[in-house]
């Protein structure tokens, strides 16, 4: 089942049962979301695609099986990347939710949270609330559980080459990250301003979030906004791909497994994907 949201010149396709997956985010007709693969794809093998929840934990672990707090976390039926990282979160996020409230602007979905592979029950809830020009998503955490999860939101700008299009960043620092990707510990000051993206590739860890993230073309100006709950990030740009991704995360990655940045429940996240056109 999709959900089709409209409100001003936006409209946005929501599949609840995918774990709130927003499948599409169309500008006047035209699409502003990366479709890597469809829903059903995505639920039963984890492919990410237009803007997915990841869930108990975003981007990759070093290990498949570790103690947190005192409890055995197993998560060997996750997805692995090309170094056998678990990566993107549990397929079990991906299922077992049930929509709670719907309108022609708005639409929320639960999950009671009882999967033995991350044996912390606890309670979700989504909601994506679309605005004449942006739509705001909101996730919560109840319960007593550990949290690291975060929302990977593929971004383009249809139209427009991606050699040409700019983006600036609103975080201060920078993770260091390891061969696998896996963060080292080691902290570097990023440097501000807005730049071209041109035919770089980025895989980039963020901390300090303090401003808004931008795609800008010479058509339509995207800002992503953290508003709460999101003090880490991630920048994706892979190369011959005309995307980007700027992830709101509530902890770094690995936090799962060395505790470093790992947040508490009760936990709310929200972050806004803003459209603005000449």
């Amino acid at each position: 089942m999709e959900v089709v949201l409209r409100s001003g010149s936006l409209e946005a396709t929501v599949a609840p049962t995918a774990a709130m997956l927003v499948t599409s985010l169309r500008h006047r007709g035209e699409e502003l979301l990366g479709q890597r693969a469809d829903a059903s794809t995505f639920v039963h093998s984890g492919k990410t695609t237009g803007s997915p929840l990841l869930y108990p934990w975003a981007n990759r672990l070093s290990a498949t099986r570790f103690e947190l707090d005192g409890r055995t976390v197993d998560v060997s039926a996750a997805r692995q990347d090309a170094f056998g990282s678990p990566m993107h979160g549990l397929p079990a996020a991906r299922h077992g939710w049930a929509v709670e409230e719907q309108r022609h602007d708005m639409v929320s979905a639960t999950r009671a949270w009882d999967d033995p592979a991350f044996p912390f029950p606890h309670e979700l809830r989504v909601e994506h609330h679309l605005t004449a020009d942006a739509v705001i998503t909101t996730t919560e955490v109840y319960g007593s559980v550990p949290v690291a999860f975060g929302w990977h939101p593929f971004l383009q700008l249809p139209g427009e080459p991606r050699e040409e299009w700019r983006v600036e960043i609103g975080a201060a620092t920078t993770l260091e990250l390891d061969d696998h990707m896996l963060p080292t510990g080691g902290r570097a000051p990023r440097k501000r301003g807005a730049g071209r993206l041109a035919d770089r590739a980025y895989d980039e860890a963020l901390a300090d979030v303090d401003g808004p993230f931008v795609l800008e073309g010479a058509k339509r100006r995207i800002t992503v906004t953290f508003l709460e709950g999101a003090p880490y990030a991630h920048f994706f740009a892979p190369a011959g791909e005309p995307l980007v991704s700027f992830e709101p995360m509530a902890a770094p990655g690995n936090a799962l497994v060395t505790g470093d940045g790992l947040q508490r429940a009760p936990w709310r996240m929200r972050f806004s994907i803003q459209v603005t056109a000449p």
